[in-house]
């Protein structure tokens, strides 16, 4: 999420960038809300600056013995006033909070606006590409003859565009993950085998919500409001939410 005190800075600017992502990006109602919430602080801080200065002036009249009955009294609606503020203030930050999580991330400065694939930079190659003396097969086509995955069973279960691999292709796709498993393992990373159902608040840390609420399944009842994670760095990172790390326990590798 972006930091507020980035577009307060320079809005013009930062909504020209966002807009090259995101042409309905507005930010003027992000900055009217953040400006009540600033009015609202001062507010705040000057009413608790005359409840501090009235107070001691209480003390003094009941030191001498004077009525302070009226001066209690106007302290006392201060307090309602700043009680009511900071309610006000909780509000308007949530609301700050989800607005925010809508806007994209700023481009950087030297990627090249464009809707053409052609104008695509590439910007370093690893490796040598091979070639082959056999025209290639896309995985619809080796399905054919090799029998790897079924999509007709599998719309039976769950709808059309999903696979059900079978036979040589579930080997096929068990023998991938546990390489890749092998070759993490091999690279310093650690395995971890988390819930796959998450809270709310662990997939608006990685991003997720609120901007792909209506993508995402989620189990919602009076016991349950948990998300099915999309990919595994949103429970990856939650697993140290509202953690501070210390230089040295860095990098931590998943």
């Amino acid at each position: 999420m972006l930091d507020i005190r980035l577009l307060r800075k320079d809005p013009a600017d930062s909504e020209a960038k966002l807009k090259t992502k995101d042409p309905s990006v507005n930010l003027a109602p992000i900055l009217a809300l953040d400006e009540q919430i600033r009015h609202v602080i001062t507010e705040v801080e000057q009413i608790q600056a005359k409840r501090n200065a009235l107070s001691k002036e209480i003390g003094e009249k009941k030191r001498v013995k004077e009525d302070a009955s009226s001066l209690m009294q106007e302290v006392s609606g201060l307090g309602d006033r700043v009680s009511a503020l900071n309610h006000e203030r909780t509000r308007l930050e949530q609301e700050l909070t989800d607005k925010l999580g809508y806007i994209p991330n700023l481009p950087a400065d030297d990627i090249k606006v464009s809707s053409d694939p052609k104008d695509n930079v590439c910007i370093k190659v690893w490796g040598e590409k091979r070639d082959f003396d056999f025209p290639f097969k896309n995985h619809v086509e080796l399905n054919e003859t090799l029998h790897l995955f079924d999509f007709k069973r599998a719309a039976k279960t769950s709808g059309s565009g999903w696979p059900a691999y079978c036979n040589m292709g579930a080997r096929l796709e068990w023998a991938l993950l546990n390489y890749m498993i092998d070759i993490h393992l091999e690279n310093g990373f650690g395995m971890w085998m988390p819930p796959h159902l998450v809270r709310p608040e662990i997939m608006f840390g990685s991003g997720h919500l609120p901007k792909f609420e209506n993508q995402l399944f989620k189990i919602k009842d009076d016991e349950y409001h948990l998300y099915l994670i999309p990919t595994s760095e949103a429970v990856l990172n939650g697993l140290h939410y509202d953690e501070i790390f210390h230089e040295q326990e860095l990098p931590k590798k998943y």
